[in-house]
């Protein structure tokens, strides 16, 4: 594929912007981690993508729900640069943190395929996926009812903080 100067600059634009975004939203993220000290991570698109650097760069090591994590779709705008995916998932490894980690994924997302979150579970050890039969990107299926959404959420930190209690 061949660029005009012009296509180059823009495409370095728009790589350049994507990885200040997604500096930018580790810096959010860790400033609220830090500040409300919550009890599970949920990360939702996007938001599961900058989860799965967090806790990979040990930002956050409780339990965590990502739905749709767009990791491989950032990582194709952005450029890896920073954030290899094989490092991102060895990290994890590394930390035991998969234990920890729930991907929720419905299997009719044709914004986020499935099949990367299947990816990413087979990379990280000890994660779990749960699949929404006929789910899209946003979990049509389980928004209804919303107390669904909360007891999956609720059900993984406790399963996780009964495995903390059990290891001391």
């Amino acid at each position: 594929m061949h660029y005009s100067l012009h296509e180059n600059f823009k495409m370095e634009f728009i790589l350049d912007a994507g990885y200040e975004c997604v500096q930018n939203c580790m810096k959010i993220q860790i400033n609220a981690l830090n500040e409300s000290k919550p009890d599970t991570l949920v990360g939702i698109s996007w938001g599961g993508g900058i989860g799965l650097l967090l806790l990979s760069q040990g930002y956050w090591q409780g339990p965590t729900v990502l739905m749709a994590p767009a990791i491989t779709r950032f990582l194709e705008v952005v450029g890896e640069r920073d954030f290899q995916i094989q490092k991102i998932f060895d990290n994890i490894n590394t930390q035991n943190l998969g234990r920890k980690l729930l991907i929720v994924h419905g299997d009719k997302d044709f914004t986020i395929p499935y099949a990367k979150s299947v990816e990413i579970v087979k990379q990280i050890q000890g994660s779990q996926l749960l699949t929404i039969p006929n789910g899209s990107h946003y979990l049509n299926n389980i928004h209804s009812p919303p107390i669904e959404l909360k007891q999956i959420i609720y059900d993984h930190y406790i399963k996780c903080k009964t495995q903390d209690n059990n290891q001391n």
